[in-house]
């Protein structure tokens, strides 16, 4: 037992050294907007400033507490954030295995754990960026596992870790809530299909009481946070994830089927899923699919392989959880609007099934599974290609791939742009940037001088800038005057426009690194 139990560990151990060697590589990549807009609302906190009040904030406050603590330990570096994420990423390849081997065979959890620690490294699904996707997937890991335990051995006190975990993931990011309703999905079927409800009334109330118990966590937290905040934060706070959590499944059925207004009566049900998709560009979706191809489709057969399974009681209680975890993350992944890092909800359950279905494959010699074993190398050629092409700044600029994860060509650029604002504004002065550019703020360390990082309203953006009179002006490369990024400016008339023009004569022009910067005259 001593003797396989090593073996084990040298094995997680290599697929762990294995997945940094592929990780670290990144730890120096381009500050994509995202993070660097999670950094900078972090930093206001810790300089005074309330969150969801004074700062305009559409996450909850657990993610910002992943930043705030190493911010606060080593000052405004991405560095040590990601360095937090990547050891988070440990953990969760530890738990995967244990998930993995618990449900399936041993050989099936090393290919699973291979396959999942490889996927989560894939550049177009953001992993190794300290995105609140990848900050909570231990703990929604953490759930699965307690939920397992709790599985076998129907004591309730694993189910409230489960339900617990899963409620840290909700407190990460809003979207995760539909992961709590996998937990109660999986309780329901399980109980049902072991009779635990005839058999057991009491302890089937205690065990859902115990699953229900940690949702008023997030009460419990956001009555920790008035310490902290002012009560009317905490008022846009509660609001802020009421709407966010009610959206996140609205969204999920005008994916599928939304309603078009025509007219003034009449409302037309139309199938929406590519028109709610218009946000995010058709060669990101491209990406997905050409980096990803090779887990989706081991992992459909591996789903495929599972069905056709012989009814054992361990292999129905292991369609249930893959199948209900892997469902549901799929209803997070294809939430309107989502870039490639939602699909990392994805990754556990599709490395779980590819895993299963990579075992088959191999262990079957036949003129099927060479073709299956051939398809997914070449598959994983492609995406080994484009994956490449990433490196080292997340650019596409390969053919007809023109895509970008920041305004700026590199993680040097975006650190000598920082330095260059920060070391020749005073304390005092301010700056105002067109284009979502965060970063600018965090690393010249400057408050914006209205409650967002960008701001889209012309009327409040010009009278921010005509009352505060700041240092600079910065307009991005892919922002001008009528647009922020991809954003629109809302209400820019002709006049406006006109206005700023002249407002501009009062300033220099400079190209700082590819960027046009505006400093005032003296």
């Amino acid at each position: 037992m001593f003797s396989k139990n090593l073996s084990q560990r040298k094995i997680l151990l290599l697929i762990i050294l294995f997945a940094l060697l592929v990780r670290l590589p990144w730890l120096y990549t381009t500050i994509e907007r995202d993070e660097a807009t999670n950094a900078l609302t972090a930093w206001r906190v810790l300089h005074g400033e309330t969150l969801y009040k004074d700062i305009h904030a559409d996450k909850p406050p657990l993610l910002y507490v992943f930043y705030l603590v190493p911010i606060s330990i080593f000052g405004n570096s991405i560095i040590p954030i990601r360095l937090l994420n990547n050891l988070l990423f440990v953990f969760s390849i530890i738990i995967f295995f244990r998930i993995a081997e618990n449900i399936f065979k041993r050989r099936v959890a090393i290919y699973s754990t291979i396959l999942f620690a490889f996927a989560m490294n894939i550049p177009v699904f953001e992993g190794q960026l300290a995105m609140s996707e990848s900050l909570l997937t231990l703990f929604v890991l953490l759930s699965v596992y307690s939920y397992y335990k709790f599985a076998k051995e129907h004591k309730p006190v694993n189910l409230f870790l489960s339900s617990l975990f899963m409620t840290l993931s909700v407190l990460t990011k809003h979207q995760a809530i539909i992961l709590w309703f996998m937990l109660l999905t999986l309780f329901l079927i399980h109980t049902k299909s072991a009779g635990f409800i005839k058999k057991n009334r009491p302890l089937f109330l205690k065990s859902l009481l115990y699953l229900i118990l940690p949702m008023g966590f997030v009460t419990f937290a956001t009555l920790i946070l008035m310490v902290f905040m002012e009560f009317d934060g905490i008022l846009i706070i509660i609001k802020l994830s009421a709407i966010r959590a009610i959206s996140t499944v609205t969204d999920l059925f005008k994916a599928i089927f939304g309603l078009r207004q025509i007219g003034e009566a009449k409302a037309v049900v139309t199938l929406s899923m590519w028109r709610s998709y218009k946000y995010v560009p058709f060669g990101y979706v491209l990406l997905y699919l050409l980096e990803g191809a090779f887990l989706f489709f081991l992992s459909l057969v591996g789903m495929f392989k599972l069905f056709k399974e012989k009814s054992r009681p361990k292999c129905n209680f292991s369609k249930q959880l893959v199948i209900v975890w892997f469902s549901f993350s799929l209803m997070v992944s294809l939430v309107p609007k989502a870039f490639g890092h939602f699909f990392i909800f994805l990754i556990p359950p599709a490395s779980l099934l590819a895993g299963f279905a990579l075992y088959n494959i191999i262990k079957k010699k036949s003129v099927r599974n060479n073709l299956f074993l051939v398809l997914v190398l070449v598959l994983l050629m492609v995406s080994l290609f484009f994956q490449v092409k990433h490196y080292p700044d997340f650019h596409i600029t390969y053919g007809p791939y023109r895509m970008g994860f920041s305004d700026f060509g590199s993680y040097s650029d975006q650190l000598a742009f920082g330095k260059f604002i920060k070391e020749t504004k005073s304390k005092d002065d301010s700056i105002i940037v067109f284009g979502w550019a965060p970063v600018i703020y965090w690393l010249s360390e400057t408050k914006p001088i209205t409650q967002s990082s960008f701001n889209f309203n012309a009327d409040d953006l010009f009278q921010a800038i005509q009352e505060k009179q700041p240092r600079y002006i910065i307009i991005m490369p892919y922002s001008d005057i009528d647009h922020l990024s991809i954003f629109p400016v809302r209400g820019l008339t002709t006049e406006k426009k006109k206005e700023f023009e002249e407002y501009l004569e009062h300033y220099i022009l400079s190209n700082v690194e590819g960027i046009r910067v505006y400093s005032k005259k003296e």
